[in-house]
């Protein structure tokens, strides 16, 4: 899963990534963290904020310079932090391949026309 959250990394202006547990544990962190009042917990952050997504699947929430993908799959949710310039759409597609554990395998067979 490294492999894949170093190729979101990768896409243009996208600024950091965190996979989480329902339960707010932090599975997976590529995020700087920044608090002038010193170390923040982001476990019980970030348990209070998924319970205010309960139902939900996926969310793109779009800002005036950022954007914020979420996607929910088995284990949490992979929450990906980006700029004005990157591509939403191979982000989205990134996030699909980890849900469905197809990253690394063969995505696409060929067509045979008949």
């Amino acid at each position: 899963m490294d492999k894949i959250f170093d190729d979101i990394l990768g896409l243009n202006d996208v600024r950091g990534i965190l996979m989480i547990s329902f339960d707010g544990k932090i599975l997976s962190e590529r995020l700087p963290v920044y608090s002038k009042e010193g170390p923040i917990s982001k476990t019980a952050w970030f348990k209070e904020f998924f319970e205010s997504l309960k139902g939900i699947a996926e969310a793109d929430l779009v800002f005036e310079n950022n954007r914020i993908y979420i996607k929910k799959n088995s284990l949490g949710y992979i929450m990906v932090l980006m700029g004005r310039s990157a591509d939403p759409s191979l982000v989205r597609l990134n996030c699909d391949l980890i849900v469905s554990g197809k990253k690394g395998k063969k995505r696409w067979k060929r067509f045979k026309w008949i």
